[in-house]
Order: C-alpha cells, then sequence, then structure tokens
C-alpha cells in the first residue's frame, strides 16, 4: 500500500484555495452588475393586469412593459384596455401609456387616448382618469367626441 507524502497534499491544498480565490466572484464584479440608469423598482414585460373590486373584474390592461415605484404601478406601449361593467366590457381604449395608483385605485391613461363604446360613443383627448371605485372618468387637455 503506497502513503501519500505529507508535501503532496499540502501542495493540493493550497492549489485548491488558489483556485477557489481565482474563481470566486469578487466584491467589485458584484457591484459593477448594477446599471445606475435603470430605474429603482421591479420591471417586467408582457403584462396583462386585471383590476377587481369585491372579486368583480372591474378593469384589463395588456401592456408591453411594466415598473412599479411604491404605489404607483408605470404601463409602457398599452396594447389593450377594456374597462368593465357589471363584468362585461363597456370601453375599449387606446394610449402609449398609463399609471396605476393603486392608493387612489385609479388608472391615468395618458398621450392620444381614444376612448370607443359599443354604441357608436368615440373620444379622443390628451389624458384621461379612470376611477375604479365609482367608475368615474375624468377627461383633460383638448377632447373631441364624436357619436357614429
Amino acid at each position: 500500500m503506497s502513503q501519500i507524502k505529507p508535501s503532496r497534499i499540502a501542495v493540493s491544498l493550497v492549489v485548491l484555495v488558489g483556485l477557489g480565490f481565482y474563481l470566486w466572484p469578487q466584491e467589485s464584479d458584484i457591484v459593477s452588475l448594477a446599471d445606475p440608469s435603470i430605474p429603482v423598482g421591479v420591471h417586467f414585460n408582457e403584462v396583462q393586469l386585471i383590476g377587481r373590486d369585491q372579486g368583480q373584474r372591474q378593469w384589463e390592461v395588456i401592456s408591453q412593459t411594466m415598473r412599479t415605484e411604491e404605489n404607483m404601478i408605470f404601463l409602457d406601449q398599452l396594447k389593450n384596455v377594456i374597462l368593465l361593467q357589471d363584468n362585461l366590457p363597456k370601453y375599449q381604449v387606446q394610449a402609449c401609456s398609463g399609471i396605476w395608483d393603486k392608493t387612489s385605485d385609479s388608472l391615468r391613461f395618458l398621450e392620444n387616448v381614444i376612448l370607443e363604446e359599443d354604441d357608436g360613443l368615440s373620444l379622443q383627448t390628451n389624458m384621461m382618469v379612470w376611477y375604479n371605485q365609482t367608475e368615474r372618468l375624468e377627461f383633460y387637455g383638448e377632447t373631441r367626441v364624436e357619436f357614429r
């Protein structure tokens, strides 16, 4: 039976420890992963949000991107927005971006907002706010209303 010499054990141990230090990530490597140009918060892509009040759906939003900051959720590149009444679609909304304020339970739509109703109502405005609790709409800026 052969014996392992203590010098070989010591050399092997030094090599393993050195290799471990070499491969272990340095603090500077970890810190460099944080990109200061990206705003703080949680970011999502291809998001569907559903707003509810007492278990009933009130609105649905499909957005390309979403980010959160405290009680605000910022939605960009909106793809589909439906405002519901009695669990049925009432209004279709098109807008470039939106903000859901969780504190006031309101949705604010910004830039080239178009609201359409199946009854033929079409409305264009700069900014619109939907208050979920009262199902109230407010329009800001130049607003144009058409009936078909």
